[in-house]
């Protein structure tokens, strides 16, 4: 069985993380919008949003 993660970013003057929609590149209120990546490939994104943007803060969660 397949591991899934969420990526939450915070931009600055946020008070709370939210999940990404990386199709559309938007943060999400509805988690049932939020992009589900496979274990196989979170380091990789990870990475490569990280790079992208690295005064922001990340957060990767494991859905339960």
């Amino acid at each position: 069985m397949t591991t899934y993660y969420r990526l939450y970013v915070k931009f600055e003057g946020q008070n709370k993380f939210k999940a990404l929609d990386l199709s559309k590149g938007t943060q999400v209120n509805n988690l049932i919008h939020a992009t589900m990546i496979p274990a196989c490939n979170v380091q990789k994104v990870a990475k490569m949003m990280y790079e992208q943007n690295p005064n922001l803060d990340w957060k990767i969660t494991k859905i339960k």
